[in-house]
């Protein structure tokens, strides 16, 4: 059992080790003890078998470990995401809120923040149904993923409604950002059973330092923004630029 102290070591570390590398190790070690049994000076049947049972239990140890990582994972990764979009969800979007928010005051570096919501979705799951309401939140939230900048947070806030967090950018960046993933999705159509769906996004975009970093204020300012962007006509993203 020479190599058991090294693979219980592992075991205890697995978040931060590699699941590939835990099995690589595991092997190793079987080899070796194997090796180790087989140049004894007398090297007997029952040495080979004791060998084997070494090689099949670090094996099988190291491949349990390997499991329970890739399950750990993946559990972590639905705590802290959307089932349908894989977007982040409201509780760990709050987390991250506050988080960045703490750290650009503190860091001294902009942050703005964006409430989207999809126009007239309602009608959309009234004409075709939940099933492809659903879709059309999914591909939405693919789209804010593929057309943000790199680095962007986006977090579905409930229903049809995303959070944004545009880390590091200053208020009149992460207009055009917006507005050019507003243009992205204004210019789609959504395939669902052989019906083309046309939709739009309207949003409100505010800098988290015009209200000294107050989450709530920040908050309820970009959510004013985007209801005045529905009430002047949908599809379109407003913002506190002067």
């Amino acid at each position: 059992m020479y190599y058991f102290p090294v693979i219980s070591f592992l075991a205890k570390k697995h978040v931060s080790i590699k699941n590939n590398i835990v099995l690589l190790i595991s092997l190793i070690a079987s080899v070796l003890t194997f090796i180790n049994l087989a140049f004894k000076p007398s090297f007997s049947y029952i040495d080979f078998i004791k060998g084997c049972v070494f090689l099949l239990s670090y094996f099988g140890l190291g491949y349990g470990i390997m499991m329970y990582q890739l399950r750990l994972k993946e559990s972590i990764i639905y705590s802290r995401t959307d089932h349908l979009t894989k977007a982040l969800n409201k509780h760990t979007g709050e987390i991250t809120l506050v988080k960045e928010v703490t750290l650009a005051k503190k860091k001294g570096f902009p942050i703005s923040i964006a409430f989207c919501d999809i126009d007239k979705f309602k009608k959309v799951n009234d004409t075709y149904g939940h099933l492809c309401g659903d879709m059309v939140i999914k591909e939405t939230a693919l789209l804010l993923k593929e057309h943000s900048p790199q680095g962007t947070q986006i977090v579905r806030w409930g229903g049809e409604e995303f959070l944004l967090i545009f880390k590091g950018m200053a208020i009149k960046n992460a207009f055009d950002a917006l507005e050019n993933v507003r243009k992205q999705i204004e210019s789609d159509h959504f395939i669902y059973h052989n019906e083309s769906i046309h939709i739009t996004m309207s949003g409100g975009i505010v800098d988290a330092s015009d209200y000294e970093h107050d989450i709530q204020k920040t908050l309820i300012e970009a959510d004013k923004l985007l209801y005045q962007a529905k009430d002047l006509g949908r599809n379109r993203i407003l913002s506190t630029i002067k």
